[in-house]
């Protein structure tokens, strides 16, 4: 997870609004990411981006 801002991403131009949370989440083989997704949907206002 990371949330905000830090010093290194600002030096590269790589700012955001203070209260934007990023989550990376590796799923198990096998495991139903549209679950996933759909609680996070559920729970959040959240725009989802594949990496």
């Amino acid at each position: 997870m990371q949330m905000g801002n830090s010093a290194d991403g600002a030096t590269y131009g790589n700012v955001n609004s203070p209260t934007f949370v990023s989550y990376t989440v590796q799923m198990k083989d096998g495991a139903d990411a549209d679950k996933i997704i759909d609680a996070v949907k559920g729970s959040a206002r959240i725009t989802l981006a594949p990496i």
